[in-house]
Formats: C-alpha cells, structure tokens, sequence
C-alpha cells in the first residue's frame, strides 16, 4: 500500500481511524497493567520466602484463626519458625501466606494484588502491623519497586504507537 492509500482522506475515515488506535493503545495498556500485576505478586511471594531478617523464634503450636475470630490450636511445630524483624517482609513459614496472593482484573485497566481466603486479614495485619505486631510491609515496597517498569513499559510502547501512527 502506497502512503497516499494508507492516509486518512476525510472526517469518517478519521474517526473510524482514532477509535481502533484508541482501542488497540488502551488493550496494549491493560496488557501492560496485567503483567505489572504478576510482576508485582512475584516480587511480595520471592520477599516472603527470601528471609532477610530474623526476629523472634517460635516453637509453640501452630495457632489458626477461624473466619469468626476463634483462635484454634493445631499440631506441634516441626521445627521452629524464625519471625522476620520489624520493617523486613515476613519471613515464610508455612507457605500459605505467599500461596494465597491472586491477581484480579476488576474493571479494564485496573489489576488488584490481594491475598485471599484464610491470611487476608493476616496479610493486613502483617503489613499495616496491629497494637501486638509491628508492621512487616512487603505490599507497598513491591508495588514501589514496580511503578519504575511499569512507566518505563507504558512509555516505550506509546511512543512506539505513536511512532508506527506516523508511518
């Protein structure tokens, strides 16, 4: 196709033109917010089982907390468990708290990083810390270290759109 064959001719062709780069610009961004969000549950689960600090040990029994706020016993700790120091991520014991992170797409353009069923509340109070447990924040520094890629992705690709537009 000649250049002259590919330009916009008139008011119609326009608008037919800026609504499919609209739509195809904004599916590359909700593209690019989708793999920022995994990006972003990588980096909360990999803090939670890197154990960079060490904090109180545990020995005790596993302690559970139903749905209703009853705390359960459980079994016997295999072996103790090494708590992460205030400020640090925590420290993975039983996995479950970096198994149960899911990303979700609640509207276009938008990606939620939450944990899910049993340690949602347990997540909050570990970051956001309770009157008993100084905070160990692993949310908000992944999301931090992610805003950098993300403007840097989202700015390489309309820069590139742009660009292919021009011809």
């Amino acid at each position: 196709m000649s250049k002259t064959e590919s330009m916009v001719i008139g008011e119609k062709e326009l608008q037919e033109y800026l609504e499919k780069f609209g739509e195809e610009t904004a599916n590359g961004i909700d593209k690019i917010v989708g793999d920022v969000g995994l990006l972003i549950k990588t980096d909360i689960s990999k803090s939670i089982h890197a154990h960079k600090s060490s904090g109180n040990v545990y020995t005790h029994e596993i302690l559970a907390q139903m749905p209703n706020g009853f705390l359960v016993k459980g079994k016997k700790r295999n072996k103790p468990h090494t708590a992460s120091a205030p400020g640090f991520p925590p420290n993975s014991d039983s996995g479950i708290l970096a198994n149960f992170i899911s990303v979700e797409k609640p509207k276009f353009g938008v990606r939620v990083i939450e944990s899910y069923g049993v340690v949602k509340k347990y997540a909050g109070w570990l970051e956001w810390g309770t009157r008993k447990i100084l905070p160990r924040p692993v949310w908000l520094p992944a999301a931090d270290r992610a805003k950098p890629i993300y403007k840097k992705l989202a700015q390489n690709y309309l820069k590139k759109k742009v660009k292919d537009a021009n011809g």
